[in-house]
This record gives C-alpha cells, sequence and structure tokens, in this order.
C-alpha cells in the first residue's frame, strides 16, 4: 500500500500519477493500493473556524476523489484500490496516526514544497522527521512528465 501525502497545494497532479504507477508496480500480495493523505495544516489553514474547515475538508474529499478515478482512467488502473483521507493539523502526525489506525504503507510525500509554518527548513527536512517517527520508508515523489 502507497500512502500519498499533501497539504496546502502540494498535491500536484503529475506527482499523483508517479504515486498512482508506483502503486500498480507493487504486488498484489502487499495490498495493491494508493491512500491519498490531504492534510489541512496549521501553516495554510489556521485561521478558519471548525464549520469552514469541514466544509473545505468535504469539498476537497469530493475533488481528490475525481482527481483520483480519473488518474485511474489515464493510467488503466480501474482495479486499483484508492482511498482518500482528509486530516487537520501537524503533516507529520497525520501520517503517524493514519499508519497507527490503517497499519504499513510506503510513505510518498506529494511535492517538494515546504509545508508552510511547519518548522520543517525544507521538504528533506520533513522526509526526515517522518522516517524517524514511522517504520516505514519515506520518500519524495518525482512527479511523471505531464
Amino acid at each position: 500500500m502507497i500512502l500519498y501525502v499533501s497539504w496546502g497545494g502540494s498535491g500536484r497532479a503529475a506527482s499523483v500519477r508517479a504515486a498512482m504507477s508506483r502503486a500498480l508496480a507493487q504486488e498484489e500480495s502487499v495490498g495493491r493500493g494508493l491512500r491519498y493523505l490531504a492534510v489541512l495544516d496549521d501553516g495554510s489553514f489556521a485561521d478558519l473556524d471548525d464549520n469552514t474547515l469541514d466544509l473545505v475538508a468535504d469539498e476537497l474529499r469530493w475533488l481528490l476523489e475525481a482527481q483520483l478515478e480519473l488518474t485511474k482512467r489515464q493510467l488503466d488502473a480501474a482495479d486499483l484500490i484508492v482511498e482518500v483521507l482528509v486530516r487537520r493539523g501537524d503533516v507529520v502526525e497525520a501520517v503517524v496516526d493514519v499508519l497507527g489506525e490503517r497499519g504499513p504503507a510506503e510513505v510518498l510525500i506529494g511535492a517538494p514544497v515546504t509545508p508552510a509554518g511547519s518548522g520543517y527548513a525544507t521538504v528533506d527536512d520533513l522526509r526526515q522527521a517522518l522516517a524517524g517517527r514511522v517504520e516505514a520508508r519515506v520518500s519524495v515523489v518525482e512527479p511523471l512528465p505531464t
């Protein structure tokens, strides 16, 4: 299973295609699929009240589900299991929580964009922070050319 992580607008379509391609390349015996974790991070969304955040989360979930279905069609991946999760707060904590709830997965960071207000100077700092907290391979997915 692949856990693709995006936040603050980092979920570019080319990166999603690359993550889905990697999920397709997995052996079916290891649970071939893609979980898309979108984090409404504090740096980008802290000024919104809970009601507005709920609306943003619902709209984002709907948009991401549509994006994943379109990407599945583009890659001829109708049988690939996909799931969208939307969480609030710190990116690292959201990943740790999802892996604890849903089980192991390879973690792919959606794009080389450092989360605003996260305390991480670079996306590699974020990758290292995640790698230090989870027992999973963590890498930055390179976008496929469009």
